[in-house]
């Protein structure tokens, strides 16, 4: 498949034949003409509307080959080097756009017309041109440098451009258009409507407004220039007229040449030169009364300068003083940023352990937060505790009316109890100490617990102890013996 089959739009022509114009309105158009353009300068305030891609390729090409860049030569046919010919189709492939047409305007581009074409074969070539007057003195104007040594390579090139442009357009005219400026100076969308009906498109309209008329200068055709490339140029002339005829324009210049007989244009020349010499010794006059009244303004001013010097004088003196307490403040200035610098470092200092002291304290709340929680559930325990530190103390209560009652009764027989009498004095002691760690329970909850068991277990043995004595053998025998006292004395 061919990768350049988008529709393409190539603009050219000789330089200064007006294609910066077409190529404004080519883009007004929809026509996609490059994004990197070359910006405007003096020779084309507006733009020159170029693809900077184009513009660097061919002036590669041109120094190559020996030739000046901007393409001021009389060759024909110009064949780029081999290497050249993938650089450009990288060149398209870059710039190419397939949703719009697309294309490029550049002047150099006539020089390498057979180039492109072979490598666009589908491409529309739009070719446009200027009467050689108008061309010349638009390149005069612009002041090229080459020209002023070889003033007539200008019109040799106007003449080698054109025919080459001619060669490729009778080669070629079915891809091709060609047309003289002045149609779309009068019409701004003739070029538009050409290309339509030419190229079977349908670009849209432009406005008209965009063709500003003072950016073309199109009066040399009034003055004696035709008719001075007639008589001295005759093959150029002849060259104009036959792309008038191909292109079916008529240019009403017999009327012009008609009142200018061979030599008027001589005198007129002359003339021109006498009224500048005139006007510019006029101006002279008046420049060098004008330099009279500026000396004269000079001597007042430097009668004015001496004074200011005296004036000046004494204004240093006094800046002199004023710069040593400005330096003296400046100094103090110093001392009170040296200052200012600690003390922003200190802040900095006290706001790092604010924010430290800040984080802490969130810490140190969240733990005391946590502390509440952890005391409240000890609370609860303590007063669990405390209850069945309550019933316990009720039950101790209860053991010991139960243990005096056993000791009165053991009182009478101290002498038989003595080994009892030592485990109810023990068991007392462990009673009243257990009274004593009970007490201390309300601080310490765990080894209140611990105690409490440990006095619940002396306990339950006691009541062991005591309910094996009333089984024993002796506590039997003495309650045969109180019955048996009980019946004697009855």
């Amino acid at each position: 498949m061919n990768t350049y089959q988008s529709a393409t739009l190539i603009l050219t022509g000789m330089h200064r034949s007006g294609t910066s114009l077409l190529s404004s309105l080519l883009q007004s158009a929809g026509v996609n003409i490059g994004k990197r353009l070359v910006p405007a300068n003096d020779g084309n305030p507006k733009g020159y509307f170029e693809n900077s891609d184009f513009v660097e390729f061919h002036e590669n090409v041109l120094f190559s080959l020996g030739i000046d860049k901007i393409g001021w030569t009389t060759l024909e046919n110009c064949q780029p080097p081999c290497h050249y010919i993938d650089e450009a189709k990288k060149l398209i492939e870059r710039n190419q756009d397939p949703e719009q047409p697309w294309g490029w305007k550049e002047p150099r581009t006539t020089l390498f017309l057979d180039f492109w074409s072979n490598l666009l074969p589908n491409a529309y070539f739009i070719f446009v041109y200027r009467s050689p007057w108008e061309v010349l003195d638009s390149l005069y104007r612009r002041g090229d440098d080459i020209f002023r040594h070889n003033p007539e390579l200008a019109l040799q090139a106007w003449s080698s451009y054109n025919r080459q442009i001619v060669n490729f357009y009778q080669k070629y005219s079915d891809k091709s258009l060609l047309f003289n400026l002045a149609k779309v100076t009068i019409n701004p969308n003739y070029l538009i409507e050409m290309i339509n009906e030419k190229f079977n498109l349908s670009l849209p309209s432009v406005d008209s407004n965009i063709y500003d008329p003072s950016s073309l200068k199109t009066d040399t055709k009034k003055s004696q220039r035709p008719h001075l490339l007639k008589v001295y140029f005759p093959d150029i002339w002849e060259q104009y007229q036959e792309l008038n005829k191909m292109t079916n324009f008529e240019e009403p210049l017999e009327e012009v040449l008609e009142n200018l007989s061979d030599n008027a244009w001589v005198l007129q020349d002359w003339l021109n030169v006498r009224i500048l010499e005139k006007t510019l010794k006029q101006e002279k006059k008046i420049s060098d009364e004008h330099i009279d009244s500026v000396y004269q303004k000079l001597g007042e001013t430097i009668g004015e300068k001496e004074s200011f010097e005296f004036h000046l004088g004494e204004s240093q003196r006094e800046l002199k003083d004023s710069q040593s307490q400005l330096q003296q403040t400046h100094q103090e200035l110093e001392n009170t940023k040296q200052e200012l610098y600690n003390t922003q470092s200190q802040l900095q200092q006290t706001h790092q352990e604010l924010e430290n002291t800040k984080q802490e304290l969130y810490s140190t709340q969240s733990q005391l937060q946590q502390t509440h929680q952890e005391l409240e559930n000890t609370k609860q325990e303590l007063y669990s505790t405390q209850s069945q530190l309550q019933q316990t103390h009720q039950e101790l209560e209860n053991n010991k009316f139960q243990l005096q009652e056993s000791q009165r009764e053991l009182q009478d027989k101290k002498y038989e109890l003595q080994q009892q009498e030592l485990a109810f004095k023990e068991l007392h002691f462990y009673f009243e100490r257990s009274q004593e760690e009970l007490k201390q329970t309300q601080e310490k909850v765990i080894e209140i617990k611990e105690n409490l068991q440990r006095k619940q277990e002396e306990l339950r043995n006691s009541q062991e102890k005591i309910i094996f004595m009333e089984s024993s053998k002796f506590w039997k025998l003495r309650n045969k013996w109180f019955r048996l006292k009980g019946e004697k004395i009855e």
